[in-house]
């Protein structure tokens, strides 16, 4: 989808250079194929994992996905400054067992005072798990050193 975008502003103002230059950046035939792609894929998931800390590109999909009617869990591995708008998601993970459970669409604080085991979870949330792993290690090879 194309604008046509006219940026009303004086030409004396500090943010007029950034401006224009990001909305031609934004219209790169690049940046148009990986939205193209992120889209696709935002429409092609069923649930969202959001791994904190992350971006504003992370937190735009989550919502989006969340507007689309599809499950968003938070996950929050590290302790952060609480964050009252996650309440709007389906679950907040704090740790893997709480993630695989929320996954798995299990409480993981039932499954802890019934002393139910991780490997109690779904084959299915133990399969995404490993398709999470694995996105994560190839994302970090990808990085390099």
């Amino acid at each position: 989808m194309s604008h046509r975008i006219f940026v009303a502003s004086s030409w004396r103002n500090e943010y007029f250079p950034v401006v224009v230059q990001t909305r031609a950046q934004l219209s790169h035939p690049m940046a148009v194929k990986q939205l193209a792609n992120d889209l696709d894929a935002l429409r092609w998931c069923d649930t969202c994992v959001l791994v904190l800390p992350c971006g504003r590109s992370a937190h735009t999909e989550a919502g989006w996905l969340a507007g689309q009617g599809k499950r968003v869990v938070v996950y929050i591995p590290e302790a952060q400054e609480p964050e009252l708008m996650y309440g709007l998601f389906d679950a907040i993970a704090c740790d893997m067992t709480e993630l695989l459970a929320a996954l798995a669409g299990e409480d993981a604080e039932t499954n802890r005072r019934t002393g139910t085991s991780p490997g109690h979870y779904s084959a299915i949330a133990s399969e995404t798990l490993k398709c999470f792993e694995e996105a994560i290690c190839s994302k970090d090879h990808a990085r390099g050193p």
